[in-house]
Order: C-alpha cells, then structure tokens, then sequence
C-alpha cells in the first residue's frame, strides 16, 4: 500500500529510525568538533596552573562553570585529557600521575614525622666516684671507673 508519496510503509518504518540515527551522529560529530576547539583554548589554561581549577578555566574564557565543567568531562571521556579525571568535589582536573605524586609525598612525609633523630649524648657526673661520663638521655649506662649507674 503507498501513500500519497508513493513510499510502501514499510520503506517509511526503514528510513524514520535510519533518519534519526543520522541526525545523531551528525550531532555528536559537530559536538566533538567543538570539543575539539574548546581545548585548543582550555588545555593551556587548565595545564600552566598547578591546581588544575575548572573555576579558574570557566573565569578566564567568561564561561559559566556547568557548561565549562560539561565540556571538560567530554573531553576526558574521549581522552582529550590522557590518563586524567575530574574532581568533582573541588572542582579540578586531576591527573592519575599527581595523585601518586601526591600519595608519594604524603607517605614520604609520614615516614619522616616517625622518624626522629636520636638525642645528642651529654656528660654527667658518677653520683659514686664524681667522674664525668656520657650518656643518652633516658638511657642508662654504668661508670666505666666505679660500676655505679649513671642515668639522665
């Protein structure tokens, strides 16, 4: 049976879901092309910061910080941005290098808070024989001239 286009039914049911897959990739193509010229202008805003700020980015291209914020993540998701993610919380691009830079220096400082450096030696004076001998603090050691125990 043909319309008044002369189109069977079945050809329309073919070319209705063909038309709108077509309408979509035409809409992702010109999205990944715009994507493609938002980072020719974010890329060297986001990276000459250390902190990476979506805020900052959305601030220096007179952007609201959604839609900035929006095309960013297409961006990493289609890894514009290699080996990176956002930062939801803080509103940053991060990068999986820094985060274990950053674990690095974490550990790094941990390690060196536990390690305290070993108290100088100081002379004291036998309670036993009055010679003078040295000792840690807090540590006891025994005079070398009576026996007697010399402590701090």
């Amino acid at each position: 049976m043909n319309d008044a286009f002369g189109i069977s039914m079945g050809a329309f049911c073919a070319l209705v879901p063909a038309f709108t897959f077509g309408l979509l990739f035409l809409r992702s193509g010109i999205y990944e092309r715009r994507a493609a010229r938002n980072f020719d202008t974010y890329a060297p805003i986001l990276l000459s910061g250390p902190e990476h700020s979506i805020h900052r980015l959305a601030g220096k291209v007179g952007g609201d910080f959604n839609a900035v914020n929006k095309c960013v993540s297409f961006m990493v998701q289609r890894n514009f941005f290699i080996n990176a993610y956002i930062d939801g919380q803080q509103g940053r691009l991060v990068f999986f290098h820094e985060e274990e830079e950053q674990k690095a220096k974490e550990a790094l400082a941990q390690a060196t808070v536990q390690v305290s450096p070993k108290p100088e030696p100081v002379v004291v004076t036998c309670q036993g024989c009055g010679a003078h001998g040295r000792i840690i603090p807090g540590e006891e050691s025994v005079c070398e001239y009576c026996g007697s125990y010399l402590s701090k």
